[in-house]
């Protein structure tokens, strides 16, 4: 039996079986995603835990159902919960994140025009069926922080290891400079 999650179907089918869907995903599992972290990560030497980025967790939740009483309004409320790997921008480390996306969608056939979502978000989708991981993924990646970085500055590798000591015995050359104008006049 297909996993929910790759099951290729109408939203409307989705909803009138009131299709739950709860499980864990690897991030291999989201090709686009991957090629997106796989991009950022590309010359950047890996440590440890950042070496296995493609085994972090995706913890998902969905619940299809209809919005309205004729049922011709497919909702989809969830939550998606995800660890990933990024290069900071302040240090220029391999770091690891959560990302967290919550759901309340209004999925409407391609073509549908002047539908008010009220507290949900509309999304109108480019095909008349769709697989709830590409929808996933791509509430993922619309999760995506526009410049990844630590969220604290203390946790931020030096960006150079071995930098000399700072000198305090600064040249200054025109420090006898008045002394001299004095002693000329």
């Amino acid at each position: 039996m297909a996993s929910p999650l790759t099951e290729r179907a109408t939203p409307a089918e989705l909803a009138e079986r009131s299709q739950a869907i709860e499980t864990k995903e690897e991030i291999l599992s989201f090709p686009r995603l991957s090629e997106i972290i796989e991009t950022d990560l590309a010359g950047v030497p890996f440590r440890d835990s950042a070496a296995k980025w493609r085994q972090l967790p995706v913890q998902i939740r969905l619940r299809f159902g209809w919005a309205d009483s004729r049922r011709e309004i497919v909702s989809l409320v969830g939550e998606i919960r995800a660890r990933l790997v990024a290069v900071c921008q302040r240090c220029l480390e391999p770091f690891e994140f959560g990302v967290n996306a919550d759901l309340k969608l209004l999925l409407l056939p391609p073509g549908t025009r002047g539908v008010d979502g009220g507290d949900y978000e509309v999304w109108e989708l480019d095909e008349a069926w769709l697989k709830p991981a590409d929808l996933v993924e791509e509430a993922v990646i619309m999760a995506l922080p526009m410049v990844a970085r630590h969220d604290d500055e203390t946790e931020c590798k030096p960006m150079v290891s071995d930098a000399p000591p700072v000198r305090r015995d600064t040249v200054r050359p025109f420090a006898g400079l008045r002394s001299q104008l004095t002693d000329s006049n």
